[in-house]
């Protein structure tokens, strides 16, 4: 059971309060505010961070996408892995990788 606000969020700025001035909020359809930044005198370093803390949930769910794999992968031989479900081993990789590309891409966004 998670105990954090269920993503995406998304990170916003708010020039019109201060040029470091960020918001991290929950984008499901509401406004919850889960974060306020802004405390670094730099606006590339608060967007960076600003970045970083709104891929939180999708880093999440891709590493345990990925820790759920492997846990998977270490009950099956080699024989399994490379002919009985070649494939499918494959494309659930390939997925894996793209879900957790895409979170990385959404953490660096503000660099």
């Amino acid at each position: 059971m998670k105990r954090h606000t269920q993503g995406p969020w998304i990170a916003v700025a708010h020039p019109q309060e201060h040029k470091w001035a960020w918001t991290i909020e929950g984008a499901t359809g509401t406004t919850s505010i889960i974060a306020r930044i802004g405390l670094v005198d730099d606006a590339k370093a608060v967007a960076a961070n600003a970045s970083l803390i709104a891929a939180a949930p999708d880093l999440l769910d891709a590493l345990q996408e990925c820790v759920k794999w492997f846990h998977q992968m270490k009950h099956m031989d080699n024989e399994q892995i490379l002919y009985g479900n070649g494939k499918e081993t494959a494309e659930t990789c390939a997925h894996i990788f793209i879900r957790a590309q895409a979170a990385i891409s959404k953490a660096l966004e503000g660099e």
